[in-house]
């Protein structure tokens, strides 16, 4: 809510809620299009904070380790 509450003051001003209408309308369809095709997209600084609530810590969801060159996952 605290970044709903300027986005709606702005979006009141004519010119700059056309915007605001606009880069979301193509943001809303863009991240659509990546779910749709099973693309994993995280936005920037909200998706830290979604992955924080949804797993409970900091860290980025673990990764299959490559062995590719007989190194063994990092402790």
């Amino acid at each position: 809510w605290v970044a709903v509450i300027p986005i709606a003051i702005l979006s009141m001003i004519p010119g700059i809620g056309y915007i605001f209408s606009a880069v979301f309308l193509v943001a809303w369809i863009f991240l659509m299009y990546q779910a749709w095709t099973n693309k994993e997209f995280e936005i920037p600084y909200l998706g830290a904070i979604a992955r924080k609530q949804v797993f409970g810590e900091e860290k980025e969801p673990e990764k299959p380790a490559d062995d590719a060159e007989g190194e063994g996952p990092q402790v």
